[in-house]
């Protein structure tokens, strides 16, 4: 189907191609010149561009055209009519042929004072360049207010402009032109960047409106698509990574309350959401973020302060991440582009991760199984699994193996490494494979893109995922005032999951280093995950299903498919009322669909432990009795998500005496998103043939390893979840502009919901915004030559964040018993109600400073800015005798501070017309505290505190993500660890915690705060170096100012929970202390059997393994290779890229002396990612 798709095509693009070739055939009689000029167009393929002025006088012709050229036609048409032509890429410019005076001057060259200039701007394709800003300079070359736009077709029209004035020439990703004004500029045709890179205007989206970045007082962050590009992957915010000032990402940690691991700015919230909210072509995004196709994204803004982000609202406390899809254009040729690329990274290296050895691990298990560790486990009646040497040593105890044997059986142990078998038998080298194709084009009255994606991958472990996007977009424009839009973006994906991966597989509860897959002759050998082998070998006296777990066959029988359907689409009418004022409704439904299904067959060890203990063995007669049928477990989910988003809107522009322009929107929205979850089960299932058995869900039944009685419910009982958020909210937007450089703006939004109280100033909550911006340099005493750009801009206003999921409802589960013949519903509330909770508010104050030196050398800005978060979720304890179970409820507890600042500097290091070397540097800085929490504890923030740095904890004057440390005092004589109890070294870990908890604020004690463990200063340095066609960029990323915890030795954990935990080095346990004098050398304590787990807590958050974070990452390099194509009318190929990335290159500098990488703690590292692809437009 994909290549039929595929021959289909390119057959008609090589049908479009020979179009151009062929000889034209036309004969009309008083035929309107316009109608002949169509019919050329659908024999050549060449779009006409022309003025309407130029038909005047001119309304029929006849001809009689057989077998001519194209030149020889239009020679034949337009010579009688005093009209030439000019040919330009695909498209043909009709113009007046030239009259000339005596003197030989052209009549249309004279200049006469205010008259009305008009003219056209295009590419070098003929296509219109829609929404290309044209300035009127004053005569020092600066820009005035008088300006204008070009149409929908390219056009503009400026009036009363004095003889000798130049105009200036701006389109997003062109070089800027300026030029004489004439009462005919005819074509202007811009050009896209060389090397020589000039000044273009960046158009700046907040999802209600597009303007031009001059004109905002908010701070935006712009990535257009050719810095989108010099990323590659399937997930398109991905590609934000290191590119975007203050953004931050960090995959450390983990909450419920983040899906996308970004901040922006920092944060602003303790218990709500801590994602930046997603719009996607002007609406809220509620799907799954992997479903867009990053090959469909033309731009993104991000909107980072309060008069930027405030339009939209209750959500935009975490700041707003804007993308915008690739559109057609009226009046465009087709044109098709088409990308494809393969991503490889190597196998991941486990060896990197730290891990005790497997000799000494075996001998540590010795030691606790003869000091009787595992006394209670053996003689337990749930015959847990256990680790090959306590099978071995048991088996050794009770005689029925000889020392030699199980010496010979404990040595092939010691020389066995799971790390190395995980990577022979587990792993590989992860692919990606992405094709794209998109076809767009336009008429007078219609503008349209159709685009296709596929995505194909299988990761290091072997699981697979493939997707496939289509989108299509259509704006039909019936009447000149009219505009009506229909878009749909279809997503399918399927994921299944694959082998298991390193530390997944565990023996009750264990892991072990020493963990294999194959015997001696390479056949699977089986792993005792849950029951001993010693009792499964007997239990069924062979009448049971295989009780064994396979690790390298039960994959194959084991298969979670996840199957994600997502339908987008919208509908847009847009109509001129008056010039100047339009109106736009928009609505868009958006339905996503999750099938998640996890098959057993019978071959699985999970089916056959699950029929197992539920079977009945008649020990006389050899029968079974299945209480579970046989055959396969058939369980999954399902979840529907439906968002319906409907809005109208009055956009208003004017200006006037020049020097003044208003521009303002006003409109409402309402806003629904409903859930529906549920769960369901199968057993004895067959898929083929189709089957299934049935299940007795009220009586027990003993369980055939421990006898207890078991009923099956838990595992058929099906879920049912529905939710429904409600959202109404009327905003307005302004902003009015004085002789160009004065500029007010103001924004106001109220929004409601249905998860508040009925009280309205809770129910509601009204968000305002204030800005100003100034261009200093326009004023008459600015002088300074060498920046000819200053501008200073400064905003206030209110944003918020909400979380439907803490509402003041009450919101609970209602349960039907499976234990009785009768139905019996119970309902339990999963959270008290609180009436009065509200919405959380942010107040941002932001300061700004924008400048550019003289020719372009430096350019960049700089931000200052304070977020002060308000009414901010929390957990404070109350009376729960009175309602409910829980010692605390959610209020509005608490209040934050973020303040911090954003650099942005780029500089033209070396430029001509064929080398260009420019550099880019993005600084951030940001420090988010809690101010107040209303909580017991808050006056002693040392027991608040996090020893990990992982979580939020909210303590009054510290960083919400903070990390403290005991203090640390050596080992002791014995190789114990020491920390203080009122200044004195001391192992008494009891008194050392009880003086930590009563530490108040400001008191001195054992416990320090060390700082923050988010990085504070973060940033990149990117160069670009462009010789020709030949491209090659650079990106540094740091992050400064913040700590880690190194993992460490645990010897609590190395007994309850085996080898491997990304929280403990247990690699350390060969350079621990042994012997007396070992205290002058290491840190490591002995080992103490009693473990002691309190001994092993306070070394784990002892100072000593808190480290800086600062350091230095090469993230990719990226070169692309621009084809050289000879430009003629027959090539139908415009433009071919051919490009490579690397990324996840590696630290290239790090503050700790340890050597490690701090965002990849107890993992493998990162492997190095190649990409190679090939990117076209024809």
């Amino acid at each position: 189907m994909k290549l039929t798709l595929f021959l289909f095509l390119v057959s008609m693009l090589a049908a479009f191609a020979d179009a151009r070739a062929q000889r034209i055939n036309l004969s009309v009689k008083q035929a309107p010149l316009q109608k002949v000029l169509i019919e050329l167009s659908k024999q050549s393929a060449y779009t006409f561009v022309y003025s309407d002025d130029l038909l005047e006088g001119k309304n029929t012709v006849t001809i009689d055209l057989v077998n001519k050229t194209l030149a020889e036609s239009l020679d034949q048409l337009l010579k009688p009519l005093a009209l030439t032509y000019q040919i330009k890429g695909e498209s043909i410019a009709i113009k007046r042929q030239a009259v000339r005076k005596s003197n030989g001057a052209d009549l249309g060259e004279n200049p006469t004072q205010q008259q009305p200039i008009r003219g056209r701007v295009t590419n070098e394709k003929g296509e219109a360049l829609v929404g290309a800003s044209i300035y009127v300079l004053d005569d020092q070359g600066k820009r005035t207010m008088m300006q204008t736009k070009t149409d929908e077709e390219g056009y503009f029209e400026i009036k009363q402009v004095e003889a000798g004035t130049k105009l200036e020439v701006v389109f997003l990703g062109y070089t800027a032109q300026k030029l004489t004004v004439r009462a005919d500029m005819g074509t202007i045709v811009l050009k896209p960047f060389s090397a020589e890179v000039e000044e273009v205007e960046v158009m700046v989206n907040t999802g209600y409106q597009q303007l031009p970045k001059e004109r905002a007082t908010g701070s935006f962050d712009f990535i257009d698509n050719k810095k989108l590009n010099e990323q590659v992957g399937t997930n398109i915010l991905q590609r934000l990574d290191g590119i975007a000032s203050g953004v931050l990402f960090d995959t450390k940690k983990p909450s419920q309350e983040r899906r996308t691991n970004i901040t922006v700015r920092g944060l602003s919230t303790i218990h709500g959401p801590l994602d930046p909210l997603i719009v996607l072509d002007g609406f809220p995004f509620e799907g799954n973020l992997e479903n867009i196709n990053p090959n469909d994204i033309e731009n993104i803004t991000i909107l980072k302060d309060a008069a930027a982000a405030s339009i939209w609202g209750a959500r935009a406390g975490n700041g707003v991440i804007i993308l915008t899809s690739k559109k057609g254009k009226f009046n465009q040729p087709l044109q098709v582009g088409f990308n494809s690329n393969i991503i490889v990274s190597e196998k991941p290296d486990l060896l990197g991760i730290p891990q005790i050895s497997s000799a000494d691990y075996v001998d540590f298990e010795k030691f606790i199984f003869e000091h009787g560790y595992f006394n209670s486990t053996l003689t337990n009646i749930t015959q847990n699994g256990l680790t090959p040497v306590v099978e071995i040593m048991q088996k050794m105890a009770a005689g029925s193996l000889s020392q030699e044997e199980g010496d010979r059986q404990l040595s092939l142990l010691k020389n066995t490494d799971s790390r190395e078998q995980f990577m022979r038998y587990m792993y590989q080298s992860p692919v990606t494979q992405q094709y794209s194709l998109n076809l767009r084009g336009g008429s007078d009255n219609l503008a349209w893109i159709i685009s296709g994606n596929y995505d194909k991958g299988v990761s290091e472990l072997s699981a697979k995922n493939d997707k496939l996007n289509f989108r299509f977009d259509n704006t039909y424009r019936p009447l000149k005032a009219l505009k009506i839009n229909v878009g749909v973006y279809y997503t399918q994906q399927t994921s299944q999951t694959g082998k298991p991966g390193f530390n997944s597989i565990t023996t009750g509860g264990r892991t072990y280093p020493y963990m294999g897959f194959v015997d001696e002759l390479g056949n699977p050998i089986p792993v005792a995950t849950t029951l001993r082998h010693s009792y499964t070998d007997t239990a069924g006296m062979g009448k049971l299903l295989d009780w064994k777990y396979y690790p390298l066959e039960d994959y194959k029988h084991n298969a979670n498919t996840v199957k994600r359907d997502e339908i987008v689409a919208n509908v847009g009418v847009n109509y001129m009322l008056m010039k100047g004022l339009n109106l736009d409704v928009k609505y868009q439904y958006q339905i996503q669909r999750v099938d998640s299904e996890n098959y057993m067959d019978i071959e699985s060890f999970q089916t056959r432990d699950l029929i197992n203990r539920f079977s009945q063995l008649n020990r006389n007669t050899g029968v079974v009795a299945y209480i579970v049928p046989l055959g396969g477990v058939l369980s999954g989910s399902d979840e529907k998500i439906h968002s319906y988003n409907s809005r109208a809107q009055l956009n208003y522009q004017t200006s006037w005496s020049e020097r003044h322009q208003v521009n303002a929107l006003m409109g409402a929205e309402i806003r629904q998103v409903r859930q529906n979850y549920g769960t369901r089960a199968s057993f004895g299932h067959g898929k083929d043939p189709l089957f299934y058995g049935k299940v007795d869900q009220v009586n027990s039944y003993p369980d055939f390893v421990t006898g207890w009685a078991t009923n099956i419910a838990p595992y058929v009982s099906p879920t049912f979840i529905s939710k429904t958020n409600r959202f109404v909210s009327a905003f307005a937007n302004f902003s009015y502009i004085y002789a160009g450089k004065y500029i007010l703006s103001g924004s106001m939004r109220n929004d409601a919901s249905n998860i508040f109280g009925v009280d309205y100033q809770n129910k509601w909550k009204p968000l305002l915004s204030v800005g100003g911006a100034w261009e200093l340099s326009k004023e008459p005493f600015y002088n300074w030559n060498s920046f000819p750009y200053v501008k200073l801009r400064a905003t206030y206003g209110h944003s918020g964040n909400v979380d439907p999921s803490k509402t003041s409802r009450i919101v609970g589960r209602i349960t039907k018993s499976s234990y009785t013949p009768f139905t019996l519903f119970s309902i339990q509330p999963d959270l008290p109600p609180n009436p009065d909770l509200r919405w959380e508010k942010v107040t941002t104050v932001n300061l700004a400073l924008e400048f550019v030196s003289k020719n372009d050398r430096v350019s960049g800005s700089l931000e200052w800015y304070n977020k002060r978060g308000h009414d901010l979720y929390g957990r404070v304890y109350y009376d729960y005798t009175a309602w409910g179970t829980s010692p605390t409820m959610l209020y509005n507890a608490a209040t934050s501070d973020g303040r911090g600042f954003d650099l942005t500097l780029t500089s033209k290091n070396l430029t001509s017309d064929r080398f260009l070397w420019q550099t880019t540097l993005l600084a951030s800085r940001n420090i988010s505290k809690t101010l107040q929490y209303n909580s017991p504890t808050a006056n002693k923030p040392m027991s608040g505190l996090s020893m990990s740095g992982s979580d939020i904890m909210p303590i009054p004057g510290y960083p919400m993500y903070a990390i403290a440390a005991y203090r640390w005092a050596g080992l002791d004589s014995q190789g114990n660890p020491q920390g203080y109890v009122n200044g004195q070294p001391t192992t008494d870990y009891n008194a050392i915690n009880v003086e930590r908890w009563g530490m108040t604020t400001g008191q001195e004690g054992n416990t320090l705060f060390i700082g923050s463990s988010i990085p504070t200063v973060f940033g990149n340095f990117n160069s670009t170096f462009q010789y020709r066609d030949l491209s090659l960029s650079v990106n540094f990323t740091y992050k400064l100012g913040y700590y880690f915890r190194k993992p460490t030795l645990n010897y609590y954990d190395l007994q309850q929970g085996g080898a491997n935990n990304t929280q403990y080095n247990n690699a350390d346990y060969s350079l621990r202390w042994q012997k007396p004098g070992d205290e002058l050398i290491t840190q490591i304590p002995s080992f103490v059997y009693p473990i002691n787990s309190s001994r092993d807590y306070f070394y784990h958050g002892a100072e000593i393994h808190v480290m800086r974070g600062d350091h230095i990452r090469l993230q990719y390099v990226h070169l692309n290779y621009a084809l050289p194509l000879v430009k003629s009318s027959n090539n139908r190929m415009r433009h071919v890229d051919i490009y490579a990335n690397l990324s996840n290159l590696g630290v290239v500098w790090k503050a700790n002396p340890a050597g490690l990488d701090p965002e990849n703690i107890g993992n493998p590292s990162v492997p190095i990612q190649y990409a190679f692809g090939l990117r076209a437009n024809f």
